[in-house]
């Protein structure tokens, strides 16, 4: 019938709109998701991009990293060894200060002995030279010249005698030639050996 052919027509018609409307929905859905896709893929490779990036710049970090530490351990090795050469000519500075405080020393000694033996030869001549007139002091200047020269035996042991003095002499000498040598400051890190005149390192 005319009816049945007209709500065929409409039920068509409907049937094409709405599948017209369906493609377009899915077109502008596929169409969005590929969009999506994309902008999701070239986010995902600048993060890799960025990624690369920073590893460069770790790895370029570490290298600079492990360079600045063997210069380190090479300047600290330089510096050992300088801090090693100056305390070693210092120890020898103190060595001659301590042969110049032993040479002032053993030259006091000596005017001291030579005093003694000027004096000792004094007494025996004015012993001899005035025997006749004062008679009375043979004995005593017999005995004070024989005292003298005795006295003068020290050159065996004169540490017993004259050490102390002469220890005081050479730490004197000793103190100056280190001033000399601006080392002065620097006497607690050394111990002299004043026996052999040698320096060694606390």
């Amino acid at each position: 019938s005319d009816a049945e052919h007209i709500l065929e027509q409409v039920e068509a018609s409907l049937g094409e709109k709405y599948r017209k409307e369906h493609e377009e929905k899915i077109t502008e859905l596929s169409n969005s998701h590929q969009e999506e896709v994309a902008r999701l893929m070239a986010q995902q490779e600048s993060l890799a991009d960025e990624v690369r990036s920073n590893m460069a710049e770790v790895m370029a970090v570490r290298d600079e990293m492990g360079g600045l530490r063997d210069h380190s351990e090479k300047l600290n090795l330089e510096l050992s060894a300088e801090k090693r050469r100056r305390l070693e000519e210092k120890r020898r500075l103190v060595e001659r200060s301590a042969a110049y405080a032993r040479t002032m020393a053993q030259k006091r000694l000596r005017h001291i002995s030579l005093g003694i033996a000027v004096a000792a030869v004094g007494f025996a001549f004015a012993g001899t030279e005035y025997l006749t007139q004062y008679g009375i002091w043979t004995s005593a200047v017999g005995a004070v010249c024989t005292g003298i020269l005795t006295f003068i035996g020290f050159w065996k042991n004169p540490d017993l005698i004259f050490g102390a003095h002469l220890a005081k002499v050479r730490e004197c000498a000793f103190q100056l030639k280190m001033a000399e040598y601006q080392l002065d400051g620097d006497l607690e890190q050394f111990v002299v050996d004043w026996d052999t005149g040698r320096a060694s390192v606390r």
